[in-house]
């Protein structure tokens, strides 16, 4: 697949230097779902390396150890047209990056709603900062999104037209229902750039393999009791009868949920029920390191180190080079007593190799008990009722991946890298009404030529050829009439950069399109 070379192509970007030759003359402030983190992230660093001239400088920081991984990001010094002087700063920008969520974010642009950025004082700090999506410490900077990353149609959101669903930001205290005055979402521009699969995983050793819309609605039905919906559905197998399955699920402000409940035919409105297994996490162990970044010029493998568990042994890999680049880590000792993923170091050993980075991903656990998360039908930001479902794919990986309860098993929808993480970690793939979504980067149209197969693009046959059901649309939305002329020359720019190149799944690459979440697959390209 092309996802590695496009991350360590855009990683490369990472080590330039920290001085910013002149202020930025405008500011982007952007929301966006996690699903498409790494694509539209990906992205932006392909545009600054693209426009950058020389005597240039950027300043980044960022959540977490990677800015793929962050939850928040801020680049400054960053030139989108290409105009000016070089070292004269002329037409840069400083662009502030919150993933929120789907449904957050298109609330946010819709209604005018303040989302938490970076403030300017992490200028030029580089990794570790504050993932302040919730507040925090230092106090995040405050600014209503000038557009959104989604991977849902507006339409299938609340947050069009007026409505009176209340949020802890603006209504009024102890109400919790409505807002004092009706709240109006104005309609958004809608540019779709690529495509979004999920797929439906299940926990270790589940004695099923594949799952009906027709069962996904009653498996997240609101009337599932603590015993599950009955496992012989599934099998129909009369001895499985006494198992149970649960339904897992993402929060209020994802995407994935809406294309989930919209591609089940549970929809966006319908009242359903998550579940949260309770789950010890002192017995996990490294499962797989997920590459990030290739990095180039190394003679001989790097020395992978890993973090030691507070209680246990640690785990142990080593790297394995392609010519130059770093394209895999074999585990060689899985290690014990885990309860947080390992700190990943890569130490070259003087072959002249730089850029390699990995993700560790820990898997096990045992599931304890399982509890009701209640879910109510609401989407978006700071929805008074409609919480429930896990707000991290990390905490989601942790139940999906644990051991189960005696005759008990748990289903969940992930977004494709999501799963990808999650199956290295013992999760079991289903097939969606019989049909696997198979490998992505297997199938593509030349020149996005309609049923010409490469058998190097970036989608697979069940997908592209309309089999596989289960997906939907990247799109950036912003609200046309008011969106100022330097922030929509950078949505222009990173549209382009998503369509053409980024985004998981290209638009080309599908001989079929839909018009609307979950709706009837349709032949031929979308428009």
């Amino acid at each position: 697949m092309k996802t590695t070379n496009l991350i360590a192509a855009a990683l490369v970007a990472l080590g330039v230097g920290s001085t910013v030759q002149a202020a930025d003359v405008a500011r982007i402030y952007i929301s966006g779902a996690p699903a498409v983190r790494q694509s539209s992230t990906v992205a932006i660093e392909h545009l600054i390396a693209a426009k950058k001239q020389p005597g240039d400088s950027i300043h980044r920081a960022y959540s977490g150890p990677n800015i793929l991984t962050a939850n928040v990001a801020y680049w400054s010094g960053v030139r989108v047209d290409g105009n000016g002087t070089a070292g004269t700063g002329t037409g840069t920008y400083t662009i502030k990056l919150t993933y929120n969520g789907s449904a957050s974010g298109i609330q946010a642009v819709a209604g005018s709603i303040n989302v938490n950025f970076l403030a300017d004082s992490t200028d030029n700090a580089g990794s570790g900062q504050t993932d302040i999506t919730n507040g925090g410490t230092p106090a995040p900077e405050t600014h209503v999104p000038d557009f959104t990353f989604a991977d849902e149609f507006q339409a299938s959101t609340p947050w069009i037209g007026t409505n009176s669903l209340a949020t802890t930001a603006n209504a009024t205290p102890g109400s919790g229902a409505t807002y004092t005055t009706p709240q109006v979402y104005q309609t958004l521009a809608d540019d779709i750039v690529g495509v979004l699969p999920l797929r439906v995983v299940a926990s270790p050793l589940a004695p099923f393999s594949n799952l009906t819309p027709q069962l996904a609605q009653q498996i997240y039905s609101s009337s599932v009791t603590a015993t599950g919906f009955k496992v012989s559905q599934l099998t129909g197998n009369q001895s499985d009868i006494s198992k149970g399955v649960f339904g897992l699920g993402r929060d209020k402000g994802s995407g994935a949920r809406t294309l989930w409940n919209s591609d089940t035919g549970i929809g966006t409105v319908t009242v359903v029920k998550n579940w949260q297994p309770t789950v010890s996490v002192t017995n996990q162990s490294l499962v797989k390191i997920v590459p990030f970044s290739t990095g180039s010029g190394y003679t001989s493998a790097p020395t992978v180190t890993l973090s030691a568990p507070s209680s246990g042994t640690t785990a142990t890999a080593h790297a394995v080079l392609t010519g130059d680049k770093v394209t895999s880590y074999v585990i060689d000792n899985a290690g014990t007593g885990y309860t947080a993923a390992p700190t990943l170091t890569i130490t070259d050993t003087g072959s002249g190799g730089s850029g390699a980075y990995g993700t560790p991903v820990i898997g096990g656990g045992t599931v304890t008990s399982t509890t009701q998360y209640a879910n109510q039908k609401l989407i978006g930001l700071n929805a008074t009722s409609g919480s429930g479902g896990y707000s991290s794919f990390g905490q989601l990986l942790t139940a999906i991946t644990a051991t189960p309860q005696t005759n008990k098993y748990y289903i969940a929808y992930l977004a494709d890298a999501d799963a990808v993480v999650a199956k290295a970690a013992g999760a079991v793939e289903l097939s969606w009404n019989g049909v696997f979504l198979g490998t992505l980067g297997t199938y593509g149209n030349i020149g996005g030529v309609v049923n010409t197969p490469t058998g190097v693009g970036t989608s697979s046959p069940a997908l592209s050829n309309g089999q596989y059901s289960l997906w939907g649309y990247i799109r950036i939305n912003y609200v046309a009439a008011t969106i100022g002329t330097s922030q929509l020359l950078v949505e222009q720019a990173i549209k382009n950069q998503l369509k053409t190149a980024d985004a998981q799944v290209l638009l080309g690459d599908l001989n079929v399109q839909r018009q609307s979440d979950g709706g009837v697959i349709l032949q031929g390209q979308l428009p």
